[in-house]
């Protein structure tokens, strides 16, 4: 019974290899934008908030950046306990 199921999964394989297409790749260029580059510090930042009642914030924002191309160049801070 064993090798019936195998024998089945194999024909069934060959049978699947031979459908499938050959992958056709186009070449999509895409059109280099202009960037701007900033040089950001590193600033202490805390939010702490001290009420009473029901509060909500009045602008509540979800950010996500969603950028193309590849990363050139990735600087990290060098940590002086070397």
């Amino acid at each position: 019974m064993f090798l019936i199921m195998i024998a089945i999964g194999v024909v069934a394989f060959i049978n699947m290899k031979g459908k499938t297409k050959e992958v056709v790749h186009k070449d999509n260029v895409m059109v280099a934008k202009a960037v701007d580059v900033m040089i950001i510090h590193k600033a202490p930042f805390s939010a702490s908030v001290v009420a009473y009642g029901n509060i909500e914030p009045t602008v509540v924002f979800q950010g996500k950046a969603e950028v193309g191309g590849r990363v050139a160049v990735l600087l990290r801070e060098q940590s002086s306990s070397k």
